[in-house]
């Protein structure tokens, strides 16, 4: 039927109610968009009118649904739908038909890709769902690349695709750039003839006084391409900011500055209302979470609705975008079409975003065993589209005396930073990572999680850490390129408990599921003020001088010389790197001993003190002397230890004294009683770890805030002078790493 002219790029919302089935059974309606309970494979259907039109040619364009489906037009099929991604199907076939039915069968629990545990998850056409008409020959996927000079000028290169459907005659391809007042600040153009390239054709704008984008002032262009043909030309339009994104070091950059990342989690979630929001809610979010002091939002864990980004570019606020994968082994074969399915929507969700000034990197996948191949595909695929980082967020990957993470979730595919999340309260944890992690830069994906509930302490010397690391300059050994804490707003996750959730609300959020703040919400804006005023601590790296009478007691001890092999010796440091990775902290002996000359010390040989863990589980040291009594120091567990975890008395190590023929002297080091926790901090106490048969020498202070590291002695005294060839250690319990910094004998 014929009706008003259309124009160009004129939509149709086809929100509202529709009809739902499952099998047949009827279901009453459903409003679109909505997230809805799933309910297995449900058919949405409604009727829409058509127009006929000549010059114009209409397309079903949907912004995302819950989780897998299929599209119908008077019972033919005519595609497929993927989670959370943006779909365009023509219907010029049906262009002179009066009303069209169209049907939609979506897939949630059951679906290939895009359903998990981590949170509530929904079915539904979940975002808006639309008909646009477009000329015959139209204009689809730009891409935008900013130069910045030094000076105040910009240059923009901004490619688009030519779709052409039919030869209307030559064709010209302008490109404009207008200021938020509408003028035209820059202008180019390029005949095209009647057959465009069929690739992306770029075109180039100077732009003299650039108004730069930046998080505390984001201004935006607004960016026009028009594609002039003899019958009907076409139009896109794109908000643009002009700014340089790039890598310096082990820090990002916004503009040529180095930038420290304060950020936040956020699930595209609300409540009942599941993926749904109006704009008002979105904006709301981003608009308390920049005010809380962020300036980074990583949007988890799978693409994001439009208006999410086109609101952070106004705000001033950095994201991450990501495909959908958590929690899977992506090694595995079942996974091979769930992985074929998310190139495609991390293809989908590149073409659709990769104009957005606030976009800072794209993360191929979150806290999953990792896949070099799958991640060199789709970190290559990312790379052809667009040219903002790649990385990955990595949790479960082979770790380093469980402490922080080793390298593999990031070899075969060269990420362009680092993304690990070091969930817990052990200081080590976060410390260590920026120094293993070492050659780009480092973001913490995650942090936070049920540990930081009502732990004002750990909000307080986290706080410091971050400021410490956000205050260092380029040149600093230990760098951190930024955060995002776990999370912003509460959610539903069931099947889970607590701590982490109660009454099936995941409770880890600052702000509550109806968005009212919460304790952490303050302690949170507390910790960015530290880091935005630079208030770091030092560091204090000091000994306490041992008691006069303990130095009178040690003074008639010789010490011993521990020869090893170049073999010995790398596996010796293979153990520092599995359970101290900072363990360059250890290469002088801390003792604040004027006559440190008498003793002759491990580190005289090995540079490092001995440990004994499961990595170096023996020792064996040549002594050739009388002796009446010997003297271990050290006699510290790195691992948690006594108190903390091990039970007092039970058996860590063993050290025996062999002499002439077949005699020898074992004696036992136990938890509590020769050995104790290095460490006298733990959460947010300090603790007084035992080791009642030794004397404590003293303690180390490596961090106060982190690290007070205990030093003792064993003094073991023979029931009679012998002549003793050698003694050795050996570790017992299989998992304690016992550091050892000196052996000594009295004749």
């Amino acid at each position: 039927m014929e009706r008003e002219r259309l124009e160009p790029r004129a939509c149709w919302d086809l929100g509202g109610p529709w009809s739902a089935a499952v099998e047949g059974h009827d279901l009453g309606t459903v409003t679109v968009p909505s997230s809805y309970a799933p309910r297995g494979t449900v058919t949405l259907t409604r009727t829409i009118p058509m127009v006929r039109s000549e010059d114009l040619r209409p397309f079903l364009i949907f912004e995302g649904v819950a989780l897998d489906g299929e599209v119908w037009i008077n019972d033919h099929r005519i595609g497929r739908l993927i989670a959370f991604s943006h779909h365009e199907f023509d219907l010029h076939p049906w262009v002179n038909e009066d009303s069209l039915r169209l049907r939609v069968t979506l897939v949630d629990l059951q679906a290939k890709f895009g359903n998990s545990r981590g949170w509530e998850t929904y079915g539904g056409i979940i975002r808006p769902v639309y008909v646009q008409w477009r000329p015959h020959n139209y204009l689809e996927h730009p891409r935008i690349r900013v130069e910045l000079s030094p000076g105040s000028e910009a240059s923009i290169v901004a490619s688009i695709d030519v779709v052409q459907t039919q030869i209307a005659g030559p064709m010209v391809l302008s490109l404009a750039l207008m200021d938020d007042q509408d003028d035209i600040v820059a202008h180019t153009q390029q005949n095209l003839g009647e057959r465009p390239p069929a690739h992306a054709i770029p075109l180039t704008l100077q732009v003299p006084n650039a108004h730069r984008w930046s998080l505390d002032d984001p201004y935006l262009y607004r960016l026009v391409w028009t594609l002039h043909s003899p019958d009907r030309s076409d139009t896109l339009i794109r908000r643009v900011g002009l700014r340089e994104l790039t890598i310096q070091g082990r820090r990002f950059s916004l503009n040529g500055k180095p930038l420290f990342l304060k950020g936040v989690c956020r699930h595209d979630l609300w409540a009942e209302q599941g993926y749904t929001l109006t704009e008002a809610q979105v904006r709301q979010d981003l608009s308390e979470i920049k005010a809380t002091g962020f300036n980074f939002v990583r949007l988890v864990h799978y693409p994001h609705h439009p208006q999410v980004l086109d609101i952070a570019d106004e705000l001033g606020l950095l994201v991450t975008e990501e495909p959908g994968f958590w929690n899977v082994r992506l090694q595995d074969d079942q996974l091979i079409e769930a992985k074929a399915v998310a190139l495609e929507v991390l293809t989908r969700m590149v073409l659709r975003d990769r104009t957005h000034a606030s976009l800072l990197a794209w993360i191929l996948g979150n806290e999953s065993w990792s896949d070099a191949g799958y991640l060199h595909t789709a970190s290559a695929l990312c790379r052809d589209l667009d040219d903002r980082a790649v990385g990955f967020s990595d949790l479960y990957s082979p770790r380093l005396g469980k402490k922080v993470p080793a390298k593999e979730a990031f070899t075969g595919w060269d990420p362009d930073f680092y993304d690990y999340h070091p969930y817990g309260e052990d200081g080590n944890l976060y410390r260590a990572a920026p120094r293993h992690l070492n050659d780009k830069p480092l973001i913490f994906g995650e942090w936070g999680g049920f540990w930081m509930q009502h732990d004002p302490w750990l909000w307080e010397r986290l706080g410091q850490q971050f400021a410490e690391w956000a205050a260092a300059d380029a040149e600093a050994p230990s760098q951190l390129a930024g955060f995002a804490f776990w999370q912003w707003a509460d959610m539903r996750q069931y099947h889970r408990g607590y701590p982490g959730c109660d009454e099936g609300v995941l409770i880890e959020g600052l702000v509550t599921e109806g968005r009212e703040r919460k304790p952490e919400w303050h302690r949170m804006r507390a910790l960015l003020e530290a880091i935005d005023q630079g208030n770091v601590h030092a560091v204090v790296k000091r000994f306490d001088r041992m008691a006069p009478e303990t130095m009178e007691q040690l003074r008639p001890f010789r010490g011993l010389t521990l020869d090893v092999d170049s073999t010995v010796q790398k596996i010796h440091h293979s153990a520092w790197s599995a359970y101290a990775p900072g363990y360059e902290e250890w290469d002088r002996w801390p003792m604040a001993n004027p006559n440190r000359d008498a003793w002759n010390l491990v580190q005289s040989q090995m540079t490092l003190p001995w440990l004994l863990s499961p990595i170096s589980p023996q020792l064996e040291i040549a002594v050739e002397r009388q002796v009446s009594a010997v003297v271990l120091l050290g006699l510290g567990d790195l691992t948690e230890g006594y108190p903390v975890v091990n039970q007092f008395g039970e058996e860590a190590a063993r050290l025996t004294l062999w002499g002439s023929g077949d005699w020898r002297e074992p004696r036992s080091l136990c938890h509590g009683l020769e050995v104790s926790r290095q460490n006298r901090l733990f959460q947010g106490s300090r603790i007084e770890p035992l080791a009642v048969n030794t004397l404590h020498l003293f303690d180390w202070v490596a961090d106060p805030d982190w690290d007070v590291r205990i030093v003792r002695a064993l003094v073991w005294t023979l029931d009679q002078p012998r002549w003793i060839h050698r003694m050795t250690l050996d570790l017992v319990d299989g998992h304690s790493a016992i550091v050892f910094h000196a052996f000594a004998t009295r004749d």
